[in-house]
């Protein structure tokens, strides 16, 4: 499976150096994209992501049995508190089709 996250930053430039007097070199602040299923209490997927003014990043996970599944997005900030947001979102996996044809054009 993949899901395609969009990424909008407010702030018209890039981020720079985050403010920690006390850390003892420079901090560049990270952002993290998960992928989690609460009622199993699992993660399903991360990634680390650079945060400009935009991007757009892919985020790979192996599908689930077929079924309904109940997903949360959660966008975490490393350095910052308060920026973290969580968006949920619903996932109907069907029956997968055959991919014998796919194996053998592969070999070939």
């Amino acid at each position: 499976m993949v899901i395609v996250v969009e990424l909008e930053r407010e702030a018209e430039e890039a981020p720079g150096p985050v403010i920690a007097p006390n850390y003892p070199k420079r901090k560049d602040e990270g952002w993290w994209l998960v992928v989690g299923d609460t009622k199993k209490n699992a993660l399903v997927s991360i990634k680390r992501v650079p945060l400009q003014v935009r991007s757009k990043v892919k985020l790979d996970f192996v599908a689930p049995e077929q079924g309904e599944y109940d997903y949360v997005l959660y966008f975490m900030c490393d350095s910052y508190l308060g920026c973290d947001q969580e968006y949920e979102f619903h996932l109907s996996v069907g029956e997968g089709g055959d991919d014998d044809d796919d194996e053998e054009e592969d070999e070939e």
